[in-house]
């Protein structure tokens, strides 16, 4: 079997922060989460996971972000979780999964997924996030051909839900937790605690028996593939006028087969992820910049801003003005 790199995202060209500052002031400093989406990857990384120590733990507000929704993403480090507080659905390509409070989980490395809010409560997770390198180190070396390999690259492992229900996985759970209070401290040597956690977590995931309640990659993985590939050129030409058939053609298939492959991969068309990403960036803009309308309108692809304006308040029942000026409903 040929493998490829477990490389690094890219952390240049970044072309989105989403920065949750209303959790920042709940909770203090230690729980503020600044994502980075990366304009060619469209890849999600954190801004404390860096080569040197790709490895970092928050707690996440989902309702900071906008619509109280992460949107459709990936990232190169693998993901726990725990659910503080209220229900959080996990959407997949293969479907959506909610789990409650008292639940966690893991995803894999490279897995697309969205994540929303679901019932009236607010929802608190603690996430705890490090790339397989973490663990494995060199590419070639015996933990990562023998132990990370053969979970990262298993097409039946996307998704794991964890029920504190079952002894072998409350244990983990536990554990998921000790990490995450662990990194929060971060007292003298906690890299090394760290460290020591994140091998915990691996032997556990790998000694789960088979009906662990793990979700498969969908068999389409070819499609997940291409549609990755057409989310990267729109986040590099979203300010540009794109055709379908500019999509189409930067993931090598037809204009019926993109519109295929986005419907079943996102449950969207590929118009409704492109003007999704660009009112998100929109919002983005009018939240930390002081562009006018019309200069936000051009840089995210709307042309107008009556156009983008009429856009905008479709989406969201109220206009960039009055967004800009504190009617975000938690952005």
């Amino acid at each position: 079997m040929v493998y490829m790199p477990l490389a690094f995202p890219c952390k240049s060209s970044i072309i989105a922060l989403i920065e949750t500052s209303v959790l920042a002031g709940r909770i203090g400093m230690e729980g503020y989460n600044r994502l980075v989406i990366d304009h060619l990857t469209l890849e999600e990384s954190v801004a404390r996971v860096t080569p040197e120590f790709p490895y970092m733990a928050n707690l996440c507000d989902i309702d900071t972000f906008l619509d109280s929704t992460c949107p459709w993403h990936w990232h190169g480090e693998v993901e726990l979780f725990y659910i503080q507080a209220g229900s959080l659905e996990y959407h997949l390509p293969s479907g959506c999964h909610v789990f409650r409070t008292g639940e966690g989980g893991f995803v894999n490395a490279g897995i697309l997924h969205m994540t929303r809010r679901t019932g009236p409560s607010p929802c608190l997770q603690e996430e705890v996030l490090f790339h397989p390198r973490f663990l494995g180190g060199e590419e070639d070396s015996r933990i990562t051909q023998k132990y990370i390999r053969p979970l990262v690259e298993d097409p039946a492992l996307a998704l794991l839900r964890l029920s504190p229900d079952r002894p072998e996985h409350r244990a983990l759970l536990d554990t998921i937790r000790q990490a995450y209070r662990t990194y929060q401290r971060r007292r003298p040597n906690y890299e090394l605690e760290a460290k020591e956690q994140a091998a915990r977590i691996w032997r556990g995931l790998l000694e789960l028996p088979q009906d662990s309640c793990w979700v498969e990659r969908p068999d389409r993985r070819a499609n997940s593939l291409r549609v990755k590939t057409m989310m990267e050129f729109i986040g590099g030409h979203y300010g540009e006028k794109l055709t379908l058939e500019r999509i189409a053609q930067a993931g090598c298939v037809s204009s019926r087969e993109c519109g295929r492959c986005f419907q079943e991969t996102l449950g969207m068309s590929p118009f409704q992820f492109l003007t999704d990403f660009r009112l998100r960036r929109a919002c983005q803009l009018l939240a930390n910049t002081g562009l006018s309308a019309t200069e936000i309108a051009v840089t995210c692809g709307f042309g107008t801003s009556s156009y983008f304006s009429r856009t905008f308040r479709t989406r969201f029942g109220y206009t960039p003005r009055e967004y800009r000026s504190g009617k975000k409903g938690g952005d």
